[in-house]
């Protein structure tokens, strides 16, 4: 006979047993303690028979990990410290996310999007923009956006990710971002003439910048 009920199992505990209505059921905030859970289900008919297991499902609820952002457009003397002349810089987020026990990898819809913020304050944010189609990178998700004319100066920008179900994670460390496209002035050759002759030919030359 169809399917009147199903049994829903977290492991071996008996967590609800929703009616089956035209051929679906669900379970609506389904309680369960942060951590590893094997989700598996058996039907019952109206007679009381039992089907078998399931396939499992293996997932993790209330994962703490948090997207860290880089800048990718990183120009100048090093390619590390943030600093930038590109006021349409690429920022990046990468969320490393754990492997339930037992499943192969991460399931590809467990991040739905990555958003990012700029810290305005010591615990203010403004929106900046939201990536709804995280690139999968082994095991990582990767978000990314692009400045738009920047202007010069620093900013700081974190990123939350958003799980299949809409919840958004808190937010991650900031990281500060300098944009400078302002070149400096000419520099000065002080201690040489226009039109001097030397006898030698390796001569210190000295001057000023700013």
């Amino acid at each position: 006979m169809s399917a009147v009920k199903v049994h829903l199992y977290d492991d071996a505990t008996l967590k609800s047993s929703p009616v089956v209505t035209g051929g679906a059921w669900s379970v609506s905030a389904l309680a369960l303690a942060a951590g590893e859970h094997i989700l598996k289900g058996r039907a019952e008919d109206a007679a009381g028979n039992l089907s078998g297991y399931s396939a499992v499902k293996r997932i993790i609820t209330g994962c703490d990990d948090l997207p860290d952002v880089d800048l990718i457009d990183d120009t100048g003397q090093s390619s590390v410290d943030n600093i930038t002349n590109n006021y349409n810089a690429t920022v990046q987020a990468r969320l490393t996310l754990p492997i339930p026990t037992g499943a192969s990898s991460v399931s590809t819809q467990s991040v739905s999007a990555i958003k990012f913020y700029e810290k305005t304050g010591a615990s203010t944010y403004a929106f900046i923009t939201t990536d709804n189609a995280p690139e999968r990178d082994g095991a990582d998700f990767v978000g990314t956006f692009d400045f738009q004319g920047q202007a010069d100066g620093v900013i700081e920008v974190c990123a939350t990710w958003v799980d299949a179900q809409g919840n958004e994670s808190a937010k991650g460390t900031a990281l500060a971002i300098t944009i400078d496209t302002t070149a400096p002035d000419a520099p000065a050759i002080t201690n040489i003439q226009d039109g001097q002759v030397f006898v030698g030919t390796s001569i210190d030359v000295s001057g000023s910048a700013s």
